[in-house]
């Protein structure tokens, strides 16, 4: 049976890489800028304290994490980021439970690289659009001065938030 959870988790993977997730997801807020509503990213109060998305998934927590899902009914904005964390998770314990250390560490090392992949994209794609909006805005109107200086200040933030994921 582990064995057979464990090929479900590959083909799953296969069918929907952690790369459609992202995707989706960039989409998805880029709909919502553009339309000017806010993804939320809401969470299951769980007794006293609120469970954000992102520690139900990294927790593995199938039933809270079903949850949340069956609650944001058909908009998955607000957890379809959370869902490869989820798998990873859950794959990860199945690993540990068939006793395959050298797979946990193997798909754990799979995961962080895809993940930091996935954030300096995420910031490309952010800083792109922040880029197009903010450059426009200035537009030639104004001084070459201005112009300048607005670049170096999304420059700079970019490079920050490269800097804060390496970190």
């Amino acid at each position: 049976l582990p064995g057979e959870a464990k090929l479900q988790y590959e083909e799953l993977n296969a069918f929907l890489p952690e790369e459609t997730w992202r995707q989706l997801v960039q989409q998805q807020q880029q709909q919502a800028s553009s339309s000017g509503e806010e993804v939320e990213n809401g969470g299951i109060n769980n007794g006293t304290a609120r469970m954000s998305p992102s520690d139900l998934a990294i927790a593995g927590d199938w039933e809270q994490f079903r949850k949340l899902i069956k609650s944001s009914g058909r908009d998955l904005r607000g957890v379809s980021n959370f869902v490869p964390q989820y798998m990873y998770s859950r794959e990860v314990r199945l690993l540990f439970q068939m006793g395959s250390l050298v797979d946990v560490l193997t798909r754990s090392k799979e995961f962080l690289v895809k993940e930091y992949r996935s954030k300096l994209l995420d910031v490309a794609a952010d800083f792109g659009q922040r880029w197009k909006n903010e450059i426009e805005k200035i537009g030639m109107t104004n001084s070459s001065e201005k112009l300048l200086e607005a670049q170096s200040i999304m420059k700079h933030d970019r490079l920050k938030r490269e800097a804060e994921i390496e970190a």
